[in-house]
């Protein structure tokens, strides 16, 4: 069968499921949606070219343009409005402030730097069309996704994206805020003016994802409460004219809602933007219709999203961060404006903190598990980028916030208060049992192992094949890394790679996928064949074991069940890793072992490594007679997204009948 038709019924046969799967409420959605999405590509222009801002205010339930935005500062839906700037500056920390400005001061340059680009000097007026890092623009027409994501280019929509989300230009309304220097709110605005300029709404890469649109309405909604004060934007044909562009968002967002039978983080980031900008448009008339449709249907999505254990389902640590604001942010919001949030929502939202409590580390340092795109909803902190810790501080502050909060995120999200800084329980190993997520720690081992199903549901999503893989701390040092994400459409080839099995700490045979990737162009969907089973779990003062198992293989012809036991000797700082493998007939087994950058590693004896880092030395070694060879090889290694920095793997490889491997970690 040609390779095209093949592929091609593949697709047909994939959502076919898909469509059988599916509740007739969300095939209802959909239908109607994809009837009146042409029509909303030209109503859109249409409305844009005939109506005023004075038209807008009617429609918001105003009188004046004025109105609407002095009802907005009265009712900010962001609490640090609701606190005296001084109050603010006087609890800021010196190093904060000057961290503020040198991000502020960075970014009037017109100098950003983001998913792994490096500095980039940005032009007059700015191109928000192009990716900078590849040199690829798209055209000023209605673009569908499949014309964004095309894979036959190096190109990366992320970059126009994300730098229209005007999310840079946060630290430059913040130091407004601290310094009060005019300088700062009048480059907000000339920048938001030249996005407006640049893109006429239904036109162009920035107005094809809704979850772009809103994000940026959030970010310009903020930067308005920050810049209110300041000469530059007492304008009134500016305040016109961002009261239209906002409005535009608003419509937009909620006709390209980002409906799906499986929702995840694009259906939020709708659904928060929607809240957020209801409330801050006044909570009248269409804006009132937005905010309570959108509210529930966060409450529709938030025990989807996150079931019991409290782990965000897309099967990613960066992403439950991300989808942990989105879902606190609109209720901060509603909070803010004195409507009700239920307790089991604020209950759910804890139990997000709980497990980021749990992955981080005691340097603040995350797990690689899953996708990494460094997505945020408002950055506003000055904490390196991998550390979570703001935001489980912040939910647990946010209905009594502390005075003198650790991190100075928690402040810009919430004010200052009268309440004791929350302390997280993160000393404990722990099990999240929806999830299958198992951390293993003490006071300086922290083990993150993946014994659960793939992401979002069993649909992949931002989820890797890394069943049974895991990452290492011992004593205080990362020993054993998950190799990350890289990129996505930029380069899909290394996306597949990265989220493939052979990338990951985790057994590798007969160079099957464990969860079949069905098209190589499918870039989130993996199928859901690996089936964890926890066969045994113990955790004690002394030690902590775990026995789980997959059916990933058993697609083979003669069926594989990969059997792995971890074990962490917390007294001893050692951790055990031994695999075996039920099944039958000759099989190739590889099982890979990535170090962390910082480790020199050296052969010692035939069957031992030598790990050292600056003030700690380990030895990894094996214990196995069964002709299982081993090679130290270059590889890669990604922190964050469009990050790639060289490392070691241990390969161990073994051809015939299956045959068990022990391997064993011990500080020296």
């Amino acid at each position: 069968m040609p390779r095209k038709l093949k592929s091609a019924l593949q697709h047909a046969h994939y959502f076919a499921r898909r469509i059988y799967a599916s509740s007739p409420r969300y095939l209802v959605m959909r239908l109607w949606q994809a009837i009146t999405k042409k029509w909303s590509d030209e109503r859109l222009p249409r409305l844009a070219k005939k109506l005023n801002a004075h038209d807008v205010a009617m429609r918001l339930g105003f009188s004046d343009v004025s109105d609407i935005f002095d009802h907005a500062t009265a009712n900010a839906p962001f609490p640090i409005f609701h606190v005296p700037r001084l109050e603010l500056v006087d609890r800021l920390n010196a190093k904060s402030k000057i961290n503020i400005r040198s991000r502020a001061e960075q970014a009037m340059r017109r100098e950003v730097e983001m998913l792994g680009s490096g500095p980039v000097q940005l032009g007059i007026p700015i191109d928000w069309h192009r990716d900078f890092k590849s040199n690829v623009a798209w055209p000023m027409t209605r673009l569908a996704m499949n014309e964004i994501l095309d894979l036959n280019r190096p190109s990366d929509i992320k970059i126009p994206w994300e730098l229209s989300r005007l999310q840079w230009l946060l630290p430059v309304a913040q130091a407004f805020m601290i310094f009060e220097e005019e300088k700062y709110a009048a480059f907000t605005r000339t920048v938001i003016e030249e996005w407006i300029d640049a893109n006429p709404v239904c036109r162009g890469p920035n107005w094809v994802c809704a979850m772009d649109v809103a994000m940026r309405a959030m970010a310009i909604c903020w930067i308005f409460l920050a810049c209110r004060n300041s000469q530059a934007w007492q304008d009134e044909a500016f305040l016109e004219r961002l009261l239209y562009e906002l409005y535009l968002h608003a419509l937009y967002t909620e006709q390209f809602i980002e409906w799906s039978d499986i929702a995840g983080n694009h259906l939020t980031t709708d659904l928060a933007g929607l809240v957020v900008i209801g409330l801050f448009l006044g909570d009248r008339k269409e804006a009132k219709a937005w905010t309570d449709k959108a509210w529930d249907m966060l409450l529709h999505e938030f025990p989807m999203q996150v079931p019991n254990d409290g782990v965000c389902r897309e099967g990613s640590v960066p992403y439950h961060r991300l989808v942990g604001e989105l879902f606190l942010l609109p209720a901060l919001a509603r909070q803010a404006v004195g409507q009700d949030v239920p307790m089991s929502y604020w209950e759910k939202l804890k139990k997000m903190a709980d497990f980021i409590d749990a992955y981080s580390r005691p340097d603040g340092t995350v797990p690689n598990w899953g996708d990494a795109d460094d997505g945020r909803v408002l950055p506003l902190g000055s904490q390196p980028l991998n550390d979570h810790r703001y935001l489980s501080e912040t939910i647990r502050s946010s209905c009594n916030p502390s005075p003198n909060p650790k991190f100075d995120e928690t402040l810009w999200w919430l004010g200052p208060g009268t309440a004791a800084c929350p302390k997280a329980a993160y000393s404990c190993s722990r099990h999240f049992i929806d999830s299958g997520a198992i951390i293993m720690r003490n006071d300086r081992d922290h083990i993150f192992i993946d014994a659960g199903p793939v992401g979002m549901a069993g649909r992949g999503g931002h989820g890797h094949n890394d069943c049974l893989s895991f990452e290492a701390i011992i004593g205080d040092n990362q020993v054993i890394v998950d190799p990350g994400t890289y990129v996505y459409s930029s380069d899909w080839r290394t996306r597949n790679r990265f989220r493939g099995t052979g990338a990951h700490n985790t057994p590798f045979i007969d160079g099957i996928e464990i969860n079949e990737i069905s098209r190589e162009d499918w870039l989130w969907y993996l199928k859901n064949d690996a089936i964890p089973e926890i066969r045994e779990l113990s955790f004690s003062d002394a030690e902590d074991v775990l026995t789980v198992a997959h059916t990933g293989y058993s697609k083979l012809a003669s069926p594989v069940t990969p059997v792995r036991t971890i074990k962490l000797a917390k007294g001893r700082r050692q951790l055990e890793i031994h695999d075996d493998f039920e099944g039958s007939g000759v099989h190739q087994v590889q099982i890979t072992y990535t170090f962390a950058p910082n480790l020199n590693v050296q052969q010692v004896e035939s069957n031992c490594w030598r790990l050292r880092c600056e003030n700690q030395t380990f030895l990894f070694s094996h214990h196995s007679l069964d002709n299982w060879s081993f090679e130290l090889c270059d590889s890669e290694y990604s922190p964050s997204y469009g990050v790639l920095e060289r490392t070691k793997s241990l390969v161990c490889i073994r051809e015939g009948t299956l045959k068990p491997l022990n391997v064993q970690i011990v500080e020296v």
